[in-house]
């Protein structure tokens, strides 16, 4: 039987954090074996909660940076999203410098409209201890991203402070424009598992058993539910804008540029500042006039073939790179890229790409973009993107500037030398802006590499090469789960 505690678990000082997809028909199946060997624990009769993360069009807040409201509710919301007034949890959380787990919480309980109204203030992110942050803001922060889900909770047996586990379903997501208008982005295909441990409960009992459910179950590793709700919302920014017209089909045309790790949480929102502002020759893209921020896991394979996964949906792409331009002080790489159309995960698919290649890499990638145009119409996007190696706890930042294509139908005659060009000078503007930049070397697939004697590092390891010996699916049932 389920008991109450007051006490809030999971607040570990050195958590480790996993989260996995499965099957929603395997809901039932899963609930049942894991009350097997964990506590189930209700800290409230209210299971469903709303999660609001404030952020702007900018994405001003720091990748390390986590600002978010939450509020618990007896039942699903009815309709269109609609925030509700009184006390929500405000929580402030930063990930701590050299790290990718633990984190550093501030929660406070306050009224909506206080809350609100204190982030509206453009210096609400001045730090003088800590200047890394962005300072001001460039435009106020609202309600950004809403996301409601019913959650179940579980402890393991006879302590309260090593590990939660929590079961997630019926997950949907929406998100405020700035005209208040709250759109939604869709509902997650399938349930989560999510854990937060101390590293100590990867040694026991209960934490195996975990692994074999997670294994018969062919579970995927998944974002966190704000990146895919961030990726969800990319997707739909990217209906509504006009597709730009590839002059130079087949090719990718880009410089990428090393990002210090001081520079490496605000440059994004800084360079986004700059174009705004407006450079000569160049403004920001009137029909993509935002910043885009996405996240996947990705996963490299063997004969160059790599799968993304954004959350609930996953693509394949394989891609193969040629040689640098020695012609320019500013090298420019020139790759060819074949790409799937992007679909819904299922564990046979997944599966199946590992029974014919081997995994040889994987990292987590956050990405933000924006796009400037010139005065022929040509588009270029700026993009900064983060990574950290499944199995090491450092990151890497790069910044991306890549030719896209024509806003307008034009004269394309002599267009590789002219994007050539203006590629260069873009990426002198940049490094005028930012000089510590410094022309990239290694590849992501290098930097993902990871050493066969490392896979017992990470549970999504584990899990992946599983993939290998696990050919057929297990049918689930409260006998044989566990065996």
């Amino acid at each position: 039987m389920a008991h109450r505690v007051s006490l809030h678990c999971g607040e570990l000082t050195n958590r480790v954090e996993m989260r996995w997809l499965l099957n929603t028909y395997s809901y039932h199946a899963v609930n049942t074996a894991l009350s097997k060997v964990l506590s189930p624990i209700t800290y409230s009769t209210r299971h469903w909660t709303q999660t609001l993360y404030l952020n702007n069009d900018a994405h001003d807040v720091p990748w390390a940076m986590n600002i978010r409201m939450r509020r618990y509710f007896n039942e699903p919301l009815k309709g269109s999203f609609r925030l509700t007034h009184g006390i929500w949890t405000l929580e402030r959380k930063i990930t701590l410098p050299e790290t990718v787990q633990q984190k550093k919480k501030i929660r406070e309980q306050v009224q909506l409209t206080t809350a609100l109204k204190r982030y509206r203030r453009l210096n609400i992110l001045c730090n003088r201890q800590n200047p890394k942050y962005l300072c001001p803001l460039n435009e106020p922060l609202r309600p950004f991203l809403a996301i409601e889900y019913h959650r179940e909770h579980y402890i393991e047996k006879g302590t309260e402070n090593t590990a939660r586990l929590t079961l997630d379903r019926d997950i949907r997501y929406w998100h405020q424009l700035t005209d208040r208008t709250w759109i939604p982005l869709g509902v997650e295909n399938g349930i989560r598992l999510e854990i937060k441990c101390d590293s100590c409960f990867l040694k026991t009992q209960a934490y195996s058993q975990i692994i074999r459910l997670l294994q018969h179950t062919h579970a995927v590793p998944v974002l966190s539910k704000r990146y895919v709700g961030l990726n969800r919302l990319n997707m739909w920014q990217r209906s509504i804008a006009p597709l730009p017209i590839d002059e130079i089909p087949g090719f990718e045309y880009e410089i990428t540029f090393d990002v210090p790790e001081e520079k490496a949480q605000t440059i994004s929102a800084e360079l986004f500042h700059v174009f705004k502002k407006g450079i000569k020759h160049f403004t920001i893209d009137p029909y993509r006039n935002w910043m885009s921020e996405q996240s996947m896991i990705r996963l490299y394979m063997g004969n160059n073939l790599r799968l993304n996964l954004y959350g609930d949906t996953f693509k394949w792409v394989w891609k193969r790179s040629a040689p640098h331009s020695p012609s320019h002080k500013i090298r420019i790489k020139t790759s060819r890229e074949e790409k799937g159309s992007e679909r819904l995960i299922t564990p046979k698919q997944i599966s199946e790409f590992f029974t014919r290649y081997r995994l040889q890499g994987a990292l987590t990638r956050h990405k933000r973009q924006f796009w400037i145009r010139d005065k022929n119409e040509r588009i270029y996007k700026i993009s900064v993107h983060r990574s950290s190696n499944f199995t090491t706890v450092q990151h890497l930042t790069r910044l991306d500037l890549e030719y896209v294509g024509r806003a307008k139908p034009g004269d394309s005659q002599n267009a590789l030398t002219t994007v050539t060009r203006q590629l260069q000078t873009v990426a002198r503007i940049i490094r005028k802006s930012f000089p510590a930049l410094k022309p990239a070397t290694a590849s992501l697939r290098a930097y993902s590499w990871i050493h066969p004697k490392d896979i017992n590092k990470h549970p999504a390891l584990q899990i992946l090469y599983g993939f290998n010996k696990l050919h057929h699916s297990i049918k689930i049932n409260n006998c044989s789960i566990f065996g």
